[in-house]
């Protein structure tokens, strides 16, 4: 009778030992990719605050903390700069949209299924400029 009584106990506490691993595997990833992910989105936004900062000021600032001027009278071949205060339209000129991330940057071709919805921070005039020139990498 003893024994039957053991052997469900047993049962039991083991269910349970189960049931409160998994649970706190799955706390634990919760509550640590919600903290990645956090960081990573104030990361962007820092990056993005960063390039508002560049267009808005007109300096960037090297390794050393020294201010260098970025000039918009020094154009550069295959790049049209969208303005500030317009829409993000390219022109015909320069079909590829080019997008800046912290970690690569990407252009999107006429042809991708989400050309239309992206806002790109600058344009590109052809595919060979954008990769070997410019050092962006196609989005597909």
């Amino acid at each position: 009778m003893f024994s039957r009584l053991n052997f469900d106990v047993n049962e039991i506490l083991q269910t349970a030992g189960y049931i409160f691993l998994g649970l706190s595997i799955f706390g634990a990833g919760y509550y640590f990719g919600g903290k990645v992910a956090t960081a990573k989105q104030v990361e962007q936004l820092s990056y993005e605050e960063s390039i508002q900062k560049i267009a808005l000021e007109g300096v960037v600032q090297d390794s050393l903390g020294n201010n260098i001027p970025v000039t918009a009278a020094e154009p550069v071949l295959g790049v049209h700069w969208l303005p500030l205060n317009e829409a993000p339209v390219c022109p015909e000129t320069h079909p590829l949209k080019g997008k800046f991330d912290s970690s690569v940057n990407v252009y999107y071709a006429p042809d991708h299924k989400s050309y239309a919805r992206v806002k790109p921070h600058l344009c590109l005039s052809d595919e060979e400029f954008a990769q070997n020139e410019a050092g962006f990498v196609r989005k597909f």
